[in-house]
């Protein structure tokens, strides 16, 4: 005999209808426990280079170091 999971909802009404108000009781419960901040702290990778070109000229420094950095 196959389950007739729909058949045993309607006759068991109030069994489903109290799995039902436990479920949204559950939902409601976790949904206020969710910890949640207006800014949120996340980690941003920066790095920073410094190169040094002694003599260089701006546009050569940029042509030749940082450029090829980027």
């Amino acid at each position: 005999m196959k389950p007739d999971l729909f058949g045993f909802a309607v006759r068991r009404w109030q069994f489903t209808l109290v799995a039902f108000g436990l479920l949204v009781m559950l939902g409601v419960n976790a949904f206020l426990s969710v910890p949640r901040s207006e800014d949120p702290h996340f980690p941003i990778p920066i790095v920073v280079i410094r190169a040094v070109l002694p003599g260089a000229e701006p546009s050569e420094m940029e042509q030749l170091v940082a450029d090829p950095i980027e």
